[in-house]
């Protein structure tokens, strides 16, 4: 096919992962941004497809803390999907809980806490209120609350480890990560 065809792409996007998953985050990159390139070419930068490796990139970049640039990406691939999925697909969740995410690491928590909510609203939607997404998305929004102290963050933090606990088990380590949250709130836990 060569190397500008967008399944070489998706090749390279793939072997990203299983870097990333490594945590070899700069090998990773430049085989993302690689892909990135061959998507631009192949099928413009309106194309899902095109998005969804911004996400990718994002996701590496933000485990290098390299947020601007991961935020940028993240807002240009969440601005792709509503144009061709609409405001309330059940795709859009992730890219809104990963920006709400990186806003916070950025200290943006104002503009942030509308996103993370929005998020959940629409993977309530999709799965219903007790599903694992609803709980990390919530065990997020917690976190961006309690930066602003605010008073929901230690029922928003409950309902999270709760959900988490019956979905995925008390001994998941996502529960055990919004558990320890919980903890930071609630000392006398």
């Amino acid at each position: 096919l060569g190397t500008d065809h967008p399944s070489y792409g998706a090749s390279l996007h793939a072997l990203a992962g299983v870097l990333e998953s490594q945590g070899k985050y700069p090998e990773a990159e430049a085989l993302l941004r690689r892909s990135l390139a061959i998507d631009e070419k192949a099928l413009g930068t309106d194309h899902p497809s095109y998005g969804a490796s911004l996400h990718a990139l994002a996701g590496v970049l933000e485990s290098q803390g390299k947020y601007p640039e991961a935020e940028a990406l993240l807002r240009r691939s969440l601005a792709i999907d509503e144009k061709a999925l609409g405001t309330d697909h059940p795709s859009l969740y992730p890219t809104l809980t990963n920006l709400a995410g990186i806003m916070a690491q950025l200290g943006e928590l104002d503009p942030a806490l509308p996103l993370v909510e929005r998020a959940r609203s629409i993977a309530e939607r999709t799965h219903g209120s007790v599903h694992p997404d609803v709980g990390q998305i919530l065990s997020i929004q917690a976190q961006i609350q309690a930066a602003q102290a605010h008073p929901q963050a230690l029922s928003t933090a409950q309902q999270a480890v709760a959900i988490l606990e019956q979905c995925l088990g008390s001994d998941h380590p996502v529960t055990e990560g919004a558990r320890r949250f919980l903890g930071t709130l609630t000392p006398n836990r």
